[in-house]
């Protein structure tokens, strides 16, 4: 079927399915995003692009949907990288914050964190600290 000179393909429902799939992985990375979680945004990030390679089907182009779904993916993505950085170079810059940590990691595991660093700079040959 034609219309005004171009192939009307009809997509699959198989492809609207991972439209809407793509779409969920896309929210559900947003939303680990804000929960604060390291490595659910990465997992729901990349799924939402897979799906979203998947839903273009035999028309070989994505939908709007799709697209949104990528974008939204990969600024997770980056943002959540960023943020993560952020967090680990305030912890290791900032004395106050520093305090804070150790205090809070010595309840968790019954060590400060400055003392699992020197372990690991002795046990490895590392150097973490000038």
């Amino acid at each position: 079927m034609t219309m005004n000179n171009y192939e009307f393909v009809p997509k699959d429902s198989r492809h609207i399915a991972m439209e809407k799939r793509a779409g969920l992985m896309a929210i559900l990375a947003i939303v680990s995003s804000v929960l604060m979680t390291v490595i659910l945004p990465y997992v729901f990030g990349a799924m939402s692009i897979f799906f979203a390679y998947l839903s273009k089907g035999k028309t070989g182009s994505k939908s709007v949907y799709a697209h949104i779904a990528v974008i939204c993916s990969i600024v997770i993505m980056i943002s959540n990288t960023v943020l993560m950085g952020v967090s680990v170079y305030t912890v290791f810059t900032d004395e106050k914050l520093r305090e804070e940590f150790n205090t809070t990691y010595e309840k968790m595991y019954g060590q400060s964190f400055d003392e699992v660093l020197k372990e690991y700079e002795t046990m490895y040959n590392l150097q973490f600290s000038e």
